[in-house]
């Protein structure tokens, strides 16, 4: 038993009791503790079943080592693209201008897009 302010009147009032016995007002039922436990155990469920749904849409896709999305190594491309370019690809005296980094990034989104 717990004792509770009435809302009309201010006067502590028990928590068992069925209405204020200074001004009459009804006094609310508590919903309780095992009502706020079943509605965040439902909202959780719901969450779980959420992410299980969501993670069926969009399988993703493994390459096994015989498979692969590039036809090169990325360094394979990156050297071949630096050489196309006219550039040393390790050249720390040469400072590489947009232009010629543009042809860099160029040659190497064609490998991403075959």
């Amino acid at each position: 038993m717990a004792l509770i302010k009435c809302k009309e009147c201010g006067n502590d009032v028990s928590n068992t009791a069925k209405a204020c016995p200074n001004c009459g007002a009804k006094v609310p039922k508590s919903s309780g503790c095992s009502t706020t436990i079943i509605v965040v155990l439902v909202f959780f469920i719901l969450f779980l079943v959420g992410l299980s749904t969501c993670s069926d849409r969009n399988p993703r896709r493994s390459y096994s080592s015989s498979e692969s999305r590039l036809s090169k190594s990325p360094e394979d491309i990156t050297a071949q693209c630096f050489d196309e370019a006219g550039l040393k690809e390790n050249d720390p005296s040469h400072k590489i201008t947009p232009a010629e980094m543009n042809k860099v990034l160029e040659c190497s989104a064609r490998y991403i897009k075959k």
